[in-house]
Formats: C-alpha cells, structure tokens, sequence
C-alpha cells in the first residue's frame, strides 16, 4: 500500500515519454493511472516532469520518482529510487535513463509529493510514512534495447572535451532539424537548441555552463541517442 494521508500536498500534472496527464489530489493521497502508460526502449533517457500543488506553494515540498526496472514487485533494488529536481517550488524534474538490464514488459511507475523530506517511503512500511503527500501510480512499457551494430549513426561529435561550442555534424539532413539537450549528471536539463532546417553542421553555445560533464541528447526525426561531454576545457 501507499497512502499519502492529508493534504494540501498532491501531484497536479505528470510527462514522461508520451504520459501527460492532469489530474486533482484524491483524498486518500493515492490514485491509480496505471492504465495509462508510456513506451521506452532500454538504454534510451527521457525526461520526467512532475507539476505539484503544496503548502506555502510548494517551497518545502520534495519529489521523487520510483521505477520497479526488474519488475519484482518492490522498488527496493539500485537505481530504482530518484529524487526530483526542483526548478521551481511547484515543479520537480529529472531525465531517467531506462538500463540495458531493465526487464522487458509493463514495469510500474511511482510518483510521491511528499511535505517532509524524511517521508519517501515507496510503500507504507509504519515507518516515516508520508502524513502530508500523494502518490500516483503509472504503467511504463519497456522494449528491447536494439543492438548497437544495427543501429545506424545519425550524427558526428565534432568534438570532446569542449571549450566554448558544443558542434555536432548531422549525417542526413533530409531527416529533418535536430533537437539538442543538454542535462547535469543529476538530471537537471539545462539547455534546449533546435537546428535551422537544412543544417548540416550545428554549433550550441555553451559558454554560459559551468565546466563539467553533461549528458547531451540528440533527436533528429524518430532517432535518438544520448552521450556525454566534458564542457569548459579547452
């Protein structure tokens, strides 16, 4: 069971890889959406947004995220336990990368708002569970990972570690402008940039970043692939 009691503490919006879904806190702090789901492949990243509704807007609000990746039954096991990124009081968000190790089929998803930051149990234990707070629940469908020989590359990394531009070269522009995605190792996206139509050779300003490492993700049509730079280093 997950109970997240009293309120005003509750999940208003949810997106994650094709999921959006508005709805208004239940009163026993749970609902239950696992009829609606997402589609992901192992190994691919995308980006979680949770929009909630809390006391005194949100400021002392925490939320996290819980994905049973081996499907048995718990979210006890490594990397199945994340806490959001605040970029707002009313706003958590963090890219999620699915493991080439997670099970094929329908896995679940949990999501809890939760007032006190000591109270994030995934299910209630009698323990530190959740007084003030709401739980939802998804369903996230994984496929395979394809294999990496199969896969055909769609861009060039022009570079790596990175001083001041981030240049990636497009090996087909008839499949359209590409989408680049910047996150912080904790999942923080960062910076969005969108290339011209017909552009072949992409240049994204990352001046203004602090230096470190930073996962970039690609998107051009229905490809997608995600690595990882070192920025400010010349």
């Amino acid at each position: 069971n997950a109970t997240g009691y009293g309120g005003p503490e509750g999940i208003s919006n949810v997106t994650f890889a094709g999921i959006d879904n508005y709805s208004v806190r239940n009163a026993r702090g749970y609902d239950d959406f696992t009829s609606i789901s997402a589609t992901v492949s192992a190994g691919t990243s995308h980006n979680l947004r949770v929009d909630i509704i809390g006391y005194r807007g949100g400021v002392n609000d925490e939320v996290y995220a819980f994905f049973d990746w081996n499907r048995d039954g718990d979210f006890a096991d490594a990397n199945e336990s994340f806490t959001l990124n605040k970029t707002s009081n009313l706003v958590g968000e963090i890219s999620i990368t699915v493991p080439q190790t997670a099970v094929a089929g329908d896995i679940r998803m949990r999501l809890l708002v939760s007032f006190y930051d000591g109270e994030n149990n995934p299910c209630d234990t009698g323990t530190n569970d959740v007084r003030f707070g709401e739980y939802e629940d998804y369903t996230v469908n994984i496929t395979a990972a394809k294999s990496i020989a199969s896969q055909e590359p769609f861009y060039t990394l022009l570079s790596n570690p990175v001083a001041t531009n981030l240049g990636i070269k497009l090996n087909n522009t008839a499949n359209g402008s590409a989408v680049i995605t910047l996150y912080t190792m904790t999942g923080r996206k960062v910076l969005a940039h969108k290339s011209k139509e017909g552009e072949n050779t992409i240049g994204v300003d990352v001046s203004e970043l602090a230096q470190g490492l930073y996962a970039v993700q690609i998107e051009q049509g229905s490809k997608r692939a995600v690595t990882r730079v070192i920025i400010g280093i010349k």
